[in-house]
């Protein structure tokens, strides 16, 4: 049996999934779900970030590649295109913000004399509250200034 665990099961042991399962309960995020975990989603897009994907089709690709491996990160099969694009679209981002806040809570627990920084100031999640369509945001390049520039490309050409 090996003895070590990939830098992507690594980041993903990070996240309390005690805390993650309580925070889709009280965001409500999987109701009307049909196989398709936040688990799942959250998977697959730390996936896109690690990975440096800049499609869907880069993402379902790249984590077919790991088919056998992918029961061990919580995923049974790596998602189709049109369902990880549907729950982009349709599940609540206020998930994920309250994820990324509860986890930058533990980092800063564990390293108190440091000062964790941003090159841009959280996001800005706190101060702006559009919520962009799955064709809005480019994946790895999340602004929510972006969104609204990209919408105005989209519906000039």
């Amino acid at each position: 049996m090996v003895g070590h665990a990939s830098l992507f099961s690594q980041m993903l042991s990070l996240v309390d999934r005690h805390r993650f399962e309580r925070l889709v309960r009280e965001h409500k995020a999987e109701r009307g779900a049909k196989g398709f975990s936040c688990w799942s989603q959250f998977v697959s897009m730390m996936f896109c970030q690690l990975a440096q994907a800049k499609s869907l089709r880069e993402i379902i690709d790249g984590l077919a590649c790991c088919e056998g491996k992918l029961r061990h990160l919580g995923l049974e099969a790596s998602p189709k295109r049109s369902t990880l694009s549907y729950a982009n679209g349709r599940r609540p981002w206020q998930l994920f913000e309250a994820l990324f806040y509860s986890i930058l809570e533990v980092a800063r627990a564990s390293a108190p004399g440091k000062r964790l920084r941003f090159k841009k100031q959280a996001f800005q999640l706190r101060r702006h509250r559009r919520r962009a369509s799955p064709g809005d945001v480019r994946l790895g390049k999340v602004s929510p200034d972006q969104g609204s520039h990209q919408v105005a490309c989209a519906a000039g050409s």
